[in-house]
């Protein structure tokens, strides 16, 4: 489609300078609705375990991903701007989501000869999808969209009719790069020797997927066998992979109106082009090799989900944001090929068409939100990694155990990372500092000792304030609430409930805690008496 008064020549030039302007308008757009995102879950992990300088720390898998890139990228960041900001791993993430953006409208230009509107229009779309913007604020999950990207560009490097040697060597790199991200780069080598059979034949499609494919066994037999964890109820995949799909798609459209208008036209579409090419089979197959190799992509990648996540996180697992991001990426290239082929042979329907592409953009700007943990806020990490507590705690203790991502947190990893400056100073707060001094001092109620002798019990009616420390602690029966008090601060409640009578003492520092009864509907008690000998509770 042209725009009025442009030539056709100046049409292809123009439409790709609207899509140029939009890469930097979506990148502050994401920027700024992502700016209150930090450091979540797993970048925990890569900060407090894995080690760069090490053959294990490299290639070791995480999650069952061979995430060697996002590995070497996260400490290079450590090592040089810590946990000062968050803003340095954020632009790499959006970053490659732009480049994603653009390798899948030269998919759409130069492999499937979509129009340079229509391709401007549905990479536009996808580049602000932000039903998927896990996969763009997020930093971490730059082992998606780097995957994604790599995998791309491989396939435009070898998805040619006579690709030259030095081609070939490139794409084989990108699709060995794509690999080292996650697993998304095993989906995109699987869809780009998928591509090249269908369009030139198994010798190419051998040379193009093969040695990727031996790169990832010899990895896989060296560091990840064993580390996969498949379940066996093929209708639970099969349920988390339709889920998944249907909830990508859904936010695509952001109404079954549009949505079901969206796969309508491009089935009407595909199904012209069917038809158009009926006497050729081989032209059609050809045309239809990279969309359709790319759908089928989408849902093999739900599927491996689906074995590996379904039945332990359940169906609904699959609605992620940052699978849907995958999900779209691989779907938009069919969607762009099958309105093309409506427009084509219906210029008045231009209109309509690009509306109904277009119609989700705004429902899906205002989709664009940050992830976080209420259970381990940004504040609440630095106030305990600069507690005066963290001097007396043990080194393996975990002051966040429990929280999915956090638990590999050491007092010991923290004491390291505030020496360096790698964590900044906390805001200045009574509570954030009773609260922190809470983690590290207070035990989980599961390593409680009990009392070494029957002690004498009295019940608890009303508020005790205590000093506890490693030999001095509080003896109780019952259900009791405890807060870690700092000057004029005062910890949120840790509830600790015990049938016989058993001791709270510090696993650090001396601290001052004011007990409460856990429930008047049950009795409660305090009691004299000694716990049994142990200087500090096992870690959980």
């Amino acid at each position: 489609m042209m725009l009025p008064g442009r030539s056709r020549a100046a049409a292809p030039s123009a439409a790709g300078l609207v899509f140029l302007a939009l890469l930097p308008l979506a990148a502050a757009l994401y920027s700024v609705k992502g700016r209150s995102q930090w450091f979540f879950q797993d970048e925990w992990v890569f900060f407090s375990t894995r080690d760069g300088d090490s053959v294990q720390g490299l290639l070791d898998p995480h999650n069952e991903h061979w995430s060697t890139i996002p590995v070497i990228v996260y400490r290079l960041l450590w090592n040089t701007v810590g946990a000062q900001s968050y803003q340095p791993y954020q632009a790499l993430s959006i970053g490659l989501h732009l480049v994603v953006a653009v390798l899948l409208r030269a998919v759409m230009r130069r492999r499937l000869g979509v129009g340079p509107w229509l391709a401007t229009a549905a990479a536009g779309v996808f580049l602000l999808y932000g039903s998927g913007a896990e996969a763009v604020v997020w930093a971490f999950e730059l082992s998606f969209s780097g995957a994604l990207a790599l995998g791309l560009a491989h396939l435009l490097l070898v998805d040619h009719p006579a690709p030259s040697p030095r081609r070939r060597v490139a794409g084989l790199a990108c699709g060995i790069g794509s690999l080292m991200f996650s697993g998304i780069g095993l989906i995109m080598a699987g869809v780009v020797g998928l591509a090249v059979l269908a369009g030139r034949g198994w010798r190419a499609a051998a040379w193009c997927s093969v040695p990727p494919g031996v790169v990832y066994l010899a990895w896989w037999a060296t560091f990840a066998t064993g580390a996969q964890r498949f379940g066996s109820d093929l209708g639970l995949v099969a349920r988390f992979t339709a889920t998944g799909l249907g909830y990508s798609m859904g936010r695509l459209g952001q109404s079954p109106l549009v949505t079901g208008g969206l796969l309508a036209v491009t089935a009407l579409g595909i199904g012209m082009l069917a038809w158009q090419q009926r006497r050729s089979l081989e032209s059609l197959r050809r045309r239809l090799a990279v969309p359709l190799a790319l759908v089928v992509g989408a849902v093999t990648f739900y599927a491996l989900t689906g074995l590996s996540r379904a039945e332990e996180l359940g169906v609904s697992f699959s609605t992620r944001s940052r699978y849907a991001y995958v999900g779209v990426a691989l779907v938009m290239p069919v969607i762009a090929l099958g309105f093309d082929r409506v427009v084509r042979r219906w210029p008045l329907a231009a209109v309509p068409a690009f509306a109904l592409l277009l119609a989700g953009v705004p429902g899906n700007v205002s989709a664009i939100e940050v992830r976080s943990n209420d259970l381990a806020p940004p504040a609440l990490v630095l106030a305990v990694a600069h507690s005066p507590a963290l001097d007396d705690a043990p080194d393996g203790y975990p002051p966040f155990a429990g929280i999915t991502g956090y638990s590999a947190i050491t007092v010991g990893w923290l004491r390291e990372a505030a020496t360096s400056a790698r964590i900044p100073q906390p805001p200045r707060s009574p509570g954030l500092a009773a609260e922190a001094a809470a983690r590290l001092t207070l035990p989980p109620n599961a390593t409680l000792a009990h009392a070494a002798q029957d002690p004498h019990c009295v019940a608890l009616s009303r508020e005790r304030r205590v000093r506890i420390s490693t030999r001095s602690s509080v003896v109780f029966v019952g259900g009791v609430r405890v807060f870690v008090v700092m000057g004029t601060g005062r910890s949120t409640a840790r509830t600790y409930r015990a049938s016989k009578p058993s001791a709270i003492a510090a696993t650090g520092a001396p601290v001052t805690v004011l007990v409460r009864p856990a429930s008047h509907l049950h009795p409660t008690s305090l009691c004299r008496g000694n716990p049994r000998p142990s200087r500090h509770p096992p870690a959980p």
